[in-house]
């Protein structure tokens, strides 16, 4: 009886990301940050730092008027209402209501909140409830006029908390001994495993309901990925890596377009700056490089399915959009840091009763898969065959090719990867812990 199974395989995407020419645009030059869009209106809020006021854009992108609002607010989707606070009692939070021109006190927040942004604040798809990220995770519900605190610990959140199809669950990010992307139902307060990593880190992650499609970023050593995980039937699509920049790389902002068609993403360089900024279509089955001409960028918003704008407050201090439907293709640039032939490891790693171990592949080859013992000896062969491009997991319970148990010690998984342009040979080792 065979002691491994295949999970799941997922299909590896590589592409030849393209160069658009630059249909950069600078919209402000006050200093603009953080901006916002009213859905209903396609207006645009943002912070200005040099002045510590809120502005808004009109939908053509011409100033109009430095709003009543003392804080950034955070918009509706289906009715036209806008959630605030306070400034500088931030514990006051309020909601504004475009069709009477009146705002009204939500509730008062307990003075050592952890509210402290629009960003931690978010209305349900529907309008009927606001989440707020206080000392616990709740949400005001205008039907009772009433805050239901979740049966969650707040400690354990970390990045984006967004809404899911309906008013009735939740995703979010957890850093304990793994990292996970959790789903968490209000009425049931069941909690659903969505992504989950043990030997690598998810650093942030959006949602898009019009697809049910989730984008996270994964950091492993020196080597970020990008994958997509549909969740209509979980299958999970690595979209790209960067692999060479040793510790600090990071992806920590990805944005689905309005429709889910899209999804920008950029590079952020050992902590210090960000890079190029990237599009990846899902109907062209491409991934293209923006030509943003100066700056690093911050804080990504879709003001239609065409058009991103984002700011750049550490060098020049303004917002800027981008015209994504105006770019053409200038020329063909294939990446030094896309996926390599091949990738493999297992976790846990050490390991008491079993250990799953993964390889991806992006070509067709012939693997050969076999566990050895520290002195040589052969152990079990997992792996004889050709396989097709894909990514593969196997489950090894620590015995041996007779199905016997074997002793605590190390040992080494040796892989033999062959195809038409590449061949080698690896060791990695094992260690077993009963």
């Amino acid at each position: 009886m065979k002691k491994y199974k295949i999970i799941f395989k997922i299909i590896i995407i590589i592409f030849l990301p393209q160069i658009l020419i630059s249909q950069e645009f600078q919209i402000t030059y006050d200093w603009g940050e953080q901006p916002v869009l009213d859905p209903i209106t396609s207006e645009i809020y943002y912070y200005t730092n040099s002045t510590n006021v809120v502005k808004k854009l009109s939908p053509d992108l011409q100033l109009s008027y430095i709003t009543d609002f003392p804080s950034l607010p955070y918009f509706s989707n289906f009715k036209h209402m806008a959630c605030y606070q306070d400034s500088p009692e931030i514990e006051k939070l309020y909601v504004y209501d475009f069709s009477t021109l009146a705002s009204s006190l939500l509730t008062i927040i307990d003075p050592e909140s952890l509210v402290t942004s629009y960003r931690e604040l978010s209305f349900s798809p529907t309008s009927q409830k606001v989440l707020i990220k206080d000392i616990l995770l709740g949400y005001y519900n205008f039907s009772d006029s009433l805050i239901h605190y979740l049966t969650l610990d707040n400690s354990e959140l970390t990045g984006p908390i967004v809404w899911g199809k309906n008013d009735s669950s939740v995703y979010y990010l957890q850093r304990e001994w793994a990292t996970i992307i959790l789903r968490y139902n209000y009425y049931t307060g069941i909690i659903d495993t969505i992504k989950k990593s043990d030997s690598q880190e998810l650093i942030t992650f959006d949602y898009n309901m019009n697809t049910n499609k989730l984008a996270y970023s994964l950091l492993e050593g020196g080597a970020c990925y990008i994958g997509v995980l549909d969740l209509d039937n979980f299958h999970d699509t690595l979209i790209y890596n960067f692999n060479q920049w040793g510790a600090g790389g990071l992806i920590k902002e990805i944005s689905f377009s309005p429709s889910g068609k899209k999804l920008i993403f950029s590079e952020i360089w050992f902590e210090l700056s960000n890079g190029p900024l990237y599009l990846y279509d899902f109907m062209e089955d491409s991934l293209f490089q923006l030509d943003i001409l100066t700056g690093p960028v911050e804080d990504f918003l879709w003001l239609n399915e065409d058009t991103i704008i984002y700011s750049k407050p550490t060098n020049y201090g303004g917002l800027f959009g981008y015209n994504i439907n105006k770019s053409t293709f200038l020329k063909d640039k294939k990446l030094e840091n896309t996926l390599p032939d091949y990738l493999i490891k297992n976790y846990p790693n050490p390991f008491n009763e079993q250990t799953t171990i993964e390889l991806a592949i992006k070509r067709k080859s012939f693997v050969k898969l076999d566990i050895y013992s520290i002195d040589g000896r052969l152990i079990d062969n997992l792996i004889l065959e050709v396989l097709n491009e894909g990514y593969y997991k196997f489950l090894w319970k620590a015995q041996n090719q007779y199905n016997q148990d074997l002793s605590s010690g190390i040992y080494f998984l040796k892989l033999y990867y062959k195809n038409q342009v590449f061949e080698n040979i690896s060791l990695h080792k094992l260690i077993f812990m009963k």
